[in-house]
């Protein structure tokens, strides 16, 4: 279950960051609306977990010009602990839930389950492109049926470009997903992740390849006229 937190301060939700991946979810984390906003253009979440306040916006306003658009995404607003009339206005703007910033992590966890249950989002069990094909649940990953060992953070790549299979997935993007907002990150990880992923597609001879977009990102694409995959 992928969740979208929009969060300044991620350092101090750690507890909250550690229970809901211990709970199955997968997290991408941006400290921006903007940050947010381009992320919703490339794939489909299950919730937002919104704090009320970010450096570019107040989350009430985003939320409420969201909803203008139908956006149906079910959406949990983080407020501080005293601040009532913003839960209040949360939640006449169309939030879900509205949370305080001091909320118990088991509890947390609780609330968002709770919110799913009334809006529950059909995912597909696996991806499949070309002969490429992603087990979600399992987190495994095989081409032409047999099984390809990949490190978790290249799964986690993988898995981005795929589900914006044949678009350009940014470089940024990329980074805040894998490693989150405040990631202790080399300014050549994602390279250097990014070319062992391709090494490893290729020695399974998979049908699929990384294409760099030059100073974008990456795109996943079916190989350009690869023999072994005519009949895919």
């Amino acid at each position: 279950m992928r969740l979208m937190m929009l969060e300044a301060r991620s350092g101090v939700r750690e507890p909250w960051i550690s229970a809901l991946q211990s709970n199955g979810f997968q997290l991408d984390l941006f400290r921006l609306f903007s940050e947010g906003e381009e992320a919703l253009q490339q794939l489909r979440y299950a919730m937002l977990l919104v704090n009320r306040e970010l450096p570019d916006g107040n989350g009430v306003d985003w939320l409420r010009n969201r909803r203008r658009s139908d956006f149906t995404t079910p959406l949990v607003l983080i407020t501080p602990a005293l601040d009532v009339e913003n839960r209040i206005r949360a939640l006449d703007a169309g939030a879900d839930d509205a949370v305080p910033d001091t909320l118990d992590a088991r509890e947390l966890v609780a609330r968002l389950r709770a919110v799913l249950r009334r809006n529950p989002i059909i995912q597909p069990d696996f991806i499949e492109r070309g002969d490429l094909r992603f087990d979600i649940a399992s987190r495994e990953v095989f081409a032409g049926g047999a099984p390809i060992a990949i490190p978790r953070r290249e799964l986690d790549i993988l898995e981005m470009l795929l589900l914006s299979f044949g678009r350009t997935v940014t470089r940024e993007y990329l980074e805040a997903s894998v490693y989150g907002v405040a990631g202790d990150i080399c300014s050549n990880s994602i390279e250097v992740r990014i070319s062992r992923l391709r090494r490893l597609l290729g020695q399974a001879n998979a049908c699929v390849e990384i294409k760099t977009v030059r100073g974008l990102g990456y795109r996943l694409q079916l190989r350009e006229a690869p023999s072994t995959c005519d009949d895919m």
